[in-house]
């Protein structure tokens, strides 16, 4: 491999700088494993001594316009729910690309662009 190939790379994982990499190891199956110098990895919840909340698991509550009733029943909702809580955004449930609860809670809408 040649050093533009590992720059390349590297930057594929993010790593813009060769001199922040401690490791760059090209396994047998092809793949580059990185690992970068102490200094410059990312923090962690854990490094930083803080309680992380647990997330839960997000739902799609409506793909392209299809509500999807199982998960509403998954998280023991209904249409009636879903349809207040996507007019928040100004639309209707079946105007929606994608309506995602996410596991905080929160609710993700995006609206169908039109054709």
């Amino acid at each position: 491999m040649s050093l533009n190939e590992l720059e390349e790379r590297l930057r594929g994982y993010g790593i813009t700088n060769i001199g922040d990499v401690e490791y760059a190891i090209l396994e047998t199956n092809g793949q580059l494993s990185v690992i970068e110098k102490p200094e410059k990895r990312n923090v962690k919840i854990e490094d930083l001594n803080i309680e992380a909340q647990y997330e839960g698991i997000g739902y799609d509550l409506v793909l392209d316009g299809k509500v999807m009733y199982e998960n509403l029943k998954k998280i023991g909702k209904n249409y009636a729910w879903l349809k207040k809580e996507v007019g928040k955004f100004n639309m209707k449930p079946e105007e929606a690309l994608i309506v995602t609860q996410n596991g905080d809670q929160s609710i993700f809408c995006q609206k169908k662009e039109r054709k």
